[in-house]
């Protein structure tokens, strides 16, 4: 597991150099806007999973007329998916994406902590 989380989450392991390819125009190029920018990166929590916008604005930091305004620009620059069918429900294009998000933006020590807890959480579910 640390061999595959070195090779992986290092400063120019697999996912930055995935990521920095081919989603860092998404994230830095194709946004102009911090508070478009928040909420990728409280979508990216749930990885690629469908996240309801209540559930985002339960987090989000901002009035919820930005919120609108993101979440319209992100769904027009296809940098999120709106869900068919149901109104206000969005995800991430790829888990990828959101990996390398959480990469981009949390502390080393803090990611280190997140992914040994996910470790330990899976291997309990599958004991």
């Amino acid at each position: 597991m640390e061999d595959v989380a070195e090779g992986a989450f290092t400063p120019n392991g697999a996912i930055r150099l995935i990521g920095d390819r081919y989603y860092r125009d998404d994230f830095y190029n194709k946004i102009q806007k911090d508070s478009y920018r928040q909420v990728l990166r409280i979508m990216a929590d749930r990885l690629d999973s469908w996240v309801a916008k209540d559930e985002i604005k339960q987090t989000f930091k901002g009035a919820e007329s930005v919120l609108n305004n993101a979440l319209k620009a992100l769904r027009d620059r296809h940098i999120i998916l709106s869900k068919e069918g149901v109104r206000g429900v969005y995800r991430l294009q790829h888990k990828g994406f959101a990996f390398w998000i959480k990469l981009q933006t949390t502390e080393p020590a803090q990611l280190r902590h997140e992914m040994e807890t996910a470790s330990d959480a899976r291997e309990a579910r599958e004991n």
